[in-house]
């Protein structure tokens, strides 16, 4: 049996599982559960995030919870006057007059406006791509990418978030570790290590020998079966970060 503490963090009991069920069970009771999920709300909730807007350029702080809703449009209140203005301009003296008594015609117009905003032509596409094209971002920047993606999945979920893994490969990863003499610390063994400088977990990580495994499935190889060039480039960038040795297997 495996213990590990509860994780809300106001409490300081702890779980007993087995090692194959470590993980799955993540708080001592429901109570624990629900009172951490309510604190994590209020935290993201409470939050002042600054909006800026995309015509006029200024700044309004906005909470959490009303954020998705300014962020949507688009522009501040000002702004969104001016271009409800233009849009009456634009119509005629029928429309003008269903724009301002009727309430779901002005919602229909908008609609379009925000469609058309969302929606851009096919012109603005193919101009969009061509700028896109060749672009190419440094190992820090995708770092950045990958942590920032990291912490929006956790708010929105309200708990920290891992990734899936395979219990087959765990076992492949133990039964190296017994047979060279390895302590790897793994999914279903502490959880995967995550290294939070590159926004990578790996498979298995020894801290002590300073030693990682990685178990490549089917989808690591291309049609050749050859190493994909990515996998190759998160090896070479952790070597590089960690200056760890850096072990490969097959299932």
């Amino acid at each position: 049996m495996i213990e590990y503490k509860c994780l809300n963090t106001n409490c300081n009991n702890t779980i007993k599982s087995t090692p194959s069920r470590v993980g799955h069970k993540r708080y001592c009771s429901e109570k624990c559960k629900i009172e951490y999920k309510k604190y994590l709300k209020n935290i993201t909730m409470n939050k002042v995030f600054n909006f800026i807007c995309k015509k006029c350029g200024c700044t309004i702080p906005v909470k959490r919870d009303k954020y998705y809703h300014v962020t949507k449009r688009k522009l501040c209140d000002k702004c969104l006057k001016l271009r409800k203005i233009e849009i009456c301009a634009k119509m005629t003296k029928l429309e003008q007059k269903k724009y301002k008594s009727n309430e779901k015609y002005r919602n229909k117009k908008l609609k379009i406006l925000l469609y058309n905003a969302k929606n851009p032509t096919t012109e603005t596409r193919k101009k969009i791509s061509e700028a896109g094209r060749g672009r190419k971002y440094s190992t820090e920047a995708k770092a950045n990418m990958r942590n920032s993606y990291i912490k929006r999945m956790a708010e929105k979920i309200g708990e920290p978030i891992f990734p899936n893994f395979n219990p087959a490969a765990c076992k492949l990863i133990e039964k190296y570790g017994k047979k060279h003499g390895y302590n790897f610390q793994h999914a279903l063994n502490g959880g995967e290590f995550h290294i939070k400088e590159l926004g990578y977990w790996v498979d298995g990580y020894d801290k002590n020998k300073n030693v990682i495994i990685e178990i490549d499935e089917r989808h690591h190889f291309d049609s050749n079966g050859n190493l994909k060039e990515k996998d190759i480039h998160r090896q070479n960038e952790i070597i590089e970060h960690l200056k760890c040795e850096f072990i490969r297997l097959e299932i």
